[in-house]
């Protein structure tokens, strides 16, 4: 007897339904690489921002540990104490520390002049290369953190008394205002991580 064979493809319908469920497979694979990407990504922009954020305040502390009582002279002839906060027009927190480095060795002062200002939602710390300036004194600036909303300091003295001032007033019991804070406290509030509160002791007491 003669054999015949019959090969058989797919019908459409099969067709169809084939492409369907490896359409509807493919769709969720790629939803599920999509996700998984855009979370690594968010991932990375945290772990970026909070390493910039550790790092800010890690040089503002370093700064504020360093502080030491030494007041300037500014360009105008006027002199300035070793810690300043002022509130108007731009708040800056300015303060002489002995943190200036010198790896080779150079015939200058470990102290300079620093401060930490807003300007345009970002934190920027100025660093001059004398502590009392000439006119033409420029400072260099560095951006330490973006998308600022504020940046408020408070102090507290020797007595452990909170002022939201410094230098403070000096009081008819007072022979002098002291020159330094006990310690310092930076407010930060950021845009995605909300307030930041961080309390530096002046030269490392306790």
């Amino acid at each position: 007897m003669n054999r015949i064979n019959y090969n058989r493809g797919f019908t459409l319908l099969e067709l169809l339904v084939s492409l369907a469920i490896f359409s509807l497979v493919a769709v969720t694979i790629y939803s599920s690489l999509t996700s998984m990407v855009s979370t690594r990504e968010h991932l990375d922009n945290e772990s970026k921002e909070l390493r910039t954020l550790q790092t800010a305040l890690r040089i503002i502390g370093r700064d504020i540990e360093q502080a030491v009582d030494r007041p300037i002279r500014s360009e105008y002839e006027e002199e300035l104490p070793a810690v300043r906060w002022i509130t108007s027009p731009v708040k800056t927190l300015a303060l002489t520390t002995n943190g200036r480095r010198n790896p080779v060795g150079l015939a200058r002062s470990s102290l300079q002049r620093v401060s930490f200002r807003i300007e345009d939602s970002m934190l920027i710390k100025d660093t001059w290369p004398v502590l009392d300036r000439a006119v033409d004194s420029k400072p260099f600036s560095r951006r330490l953190l973006d998308n600022v909303v504020s940046f408020d300091v408070s102090f507290v003295d020797e007595n452990e008394k909170v002022l939201l001032a410094w230098p403070p007033e000096k009081t008819t019991a007072e022979s002098e205002a002291p020159s330094l804070p006990r310690a310092v406290n930076i407010q930060l509030d950021l845009k995605g991580w909300g307030k930041v509160n961080r309390l530096f002791l002046i030269g490392g007491r306790g």
